[in-house]
């Protein structure tokens, strides 16, 4: 039975390892948001380690996850274009979230690399095997930048029918600011230097 599994999860596996070596395409981003319902990626995962094949799926995944993390130039401009390429960083992050969950971090694949999702679960992540300040994370953001989520998340067009304003920032860089951001609409709130709908909007 074990046998007839392994043979029949091979194909699968290996369509996907080779739609994450190929530059992402739109259909894509359907394949990834089914994987990411329930525990489908981790049951992928797990099919792939036994095939010897889970280092190159999380490497791949993590590869697509930085290849989306920044929109710029031309393409900054195209709505479409901005939700696809966010769809694929969110639904990629998740699935290797999620399989970091289930597997746990200590028998997750060595992540000593450079993409952001590796640098993000090195210094951003909880882990409770290594505890650290819940401020790390704060004092980790550029100012600059955390002003800048909070005039555009306290922006009402944000939330209307309409494009809503340019941001600078890259989205792992809003990975980064967001937990910053809401430290400091905390204190303000909480030192009335900031109106309760201010704080209803941001949220």
């Amino acid at each position: 039975a074990i046998d007839k599994f392994v043979m029949s999860i091979d194909t699968p596996i290996t369509g996907f390892l080779s739609s994450l070596r190929d530059p992402v395409k739109p259909e894509f981003v359907n394949v990834l948001t089914s994987l990411a319902i329930d525990n489908r990626a981790y049951l992928l995962y797990s099919a792939a380690a036994v095939k010897g094949k889970h280092r190159t799926m999380i490497n791949g995944l993590m590869k697509c996850n930085e290849s989306c993390k920044e929109i710029s130039g031309d393409a900054a401009k195209l709505k479409p274009f901005i939700a696809f390429r966010s769809n694929i960083f969110d639904t990629s992050f998740l699935m290797l979230f999620s399989i970091m969950q289930k597997c746990r971090i200590d028998k997750f694949p060595e992540v000593g690399g450079d993409y952001f999702f590796e640098k993000w679960t090195r210094d951003g992540m909880i882990d409770l095997s290594k505890p650290k300040s819940p401020l790390s994370i704060v004092r980790m953001s550029d100012q600059s930048k955390v002003d800048e989520l909070i005039s555009y998340f306290n922006d009402n067009s944000v939330t209307a029918q309409q494009q809503p304003p340019p941001i600078s920032l890259k989205l792992s860089e809003i990975c980064w600011t967001i937990p910053s951001m809401l430290y400091n609409v905390i204190i303000a709130w909480e030192n009335d230097t900031i109106k309760p709908q201010a704080v209803k909007n941001i949220l």
